[in-house]
């Protein structure tokens, strides 16, 4: 028994110092040889909004896949065929998604519960309709005319209102003048990029400004529609200065800032415009042009887990 116990041994000691070698090589491959840099910040909040402009989900762990984050603005409200979102129709936001693995329902308002199924054989795979968001035409799936009653009758619009959902070989490219090698450039039916990062040190500068100038007034992150949302540090608007980043296991590119519009004066609680802010404020220091900005756009280089208290590292 001796004899074999050393023998054992013998093999056990080369075996161990391989898988060593290999944690150590693959500790050397994700973050040395990226020149990742740790900072202070870490996720503070992870949120999907599986109906474009709609309440969203806040999760404590998620998969950001081909199109972003999974199930973010997979599904579409559209008017006539063109995207609509709270920038005409602030009522919207009171629309809340509950998402398990066999449905999506929607509840709302003196409505009752709206369900679409995910699953087959339920789950609709036709008709397929050409839809417009901003300026390109794709096809997508039309959820059906109990989505598109449901929709019509809260909403209470003219036109034709329909629910619709991204296929799965969905083909929307972010902007062509941000293309990246790195990245497939794929897109859900959010407004331009995968997904949006915003810090909790820029929106306490922002609410500082906002307070002084509307008698103490604030408002919460909501506002701003974010899908990861990052704390830990004081200094803010500091992720202006950011090209790549590491979260989890994904890497991004930050290829701009985000441009923000009328939707971030809708009051989410309510599900109507509420004055001017934060555009005022934001014209007063954070404008290019007749652009403002809050928050920095996301493209991801791989697909991978992203969760809550996950540190930023940035790449090179």
């Amino acid at each position: 028994i001796g004899s074999e116990m050393e023998a054992f041994s013998g093999h056990l000691l080369p075996i161990l110092i391989a898988i060593s070698f290999i944690s150590f090589s693959a500790y050397f491959i994700l973050f040395r040889s990226e020149n990742a840099k740790e900072t202070s910040f870490k996720v503070k909040d992870i949120l999907i909004y599986p109906v474009k402009s709609c309440s969203g989900i806040s999760l404590k762990s998620h998969q950001v896949g081909r199109f972003g984050l999974t199930n973010d603005r997979k599904w579409m409200v559209v008017c006539d065929g063109n995207f609509l979102t709270l920038r005409q129709a602030p009522s919207m936001v009171l629309i809340k998604p509950i998402l398990n693995e066999n449905e999506l329902i929607l509840e709302a308002p003196g409505m009752p519960k709206l369900s679409i199924p995910l699953q087959a054989p339920n789950r609709r795979e036709e008709p397929i309709i050409n839809v417009s968001i901003w300026q390109g035409d794709h096809l997508a799936v039309d959820e059906g005319d109990e989505a598109a009653q449901w929709f019509t009758t809260y909403l209470k619009r003219e036109g034709e209102i329909r629910l619709v959902r991204q296929r799965d070989d969905h083909d929307r490219l972010v902007p062509k003048d941000y293309l990246v090698k790195e990245s497939k450039n794929l897109v859900s039916f959010a407004d331009g990029f995968p997904l949006l990062v915003t810090s909790e040190a820029s929106l306490s500068d922002l609410n500082e400004r906002i307070a002084k100038n509307n008698g103490g007034k604030t408002l919460p992150m909501s506002r701003f529609r974010p899908n990861l949302v990052i704390e830990g540090s004081d200094e803010a608007w500091v992720e202006d200065s950011w090209k790549r980043i590491k979260i989890g296991k994904v890497r991004f590119q930050v290829p701009k800032r985000c441009p923000r519009c009328k939707a971030t004066t809708v009051d989410g609680s309510r599900g109507v415009f509420d004055g001017e802010e934060p555009l005022t404020t934001l014209k007063t220091f954070r404008a290019v042009k007749s652009d403002v900005f809050f928050g920095q756009n996301l493209s991801q280089e791989n697909e991978g887990t992203v969760s809550v208290g996950d540190r930023v590292f940035l790449l090179k």
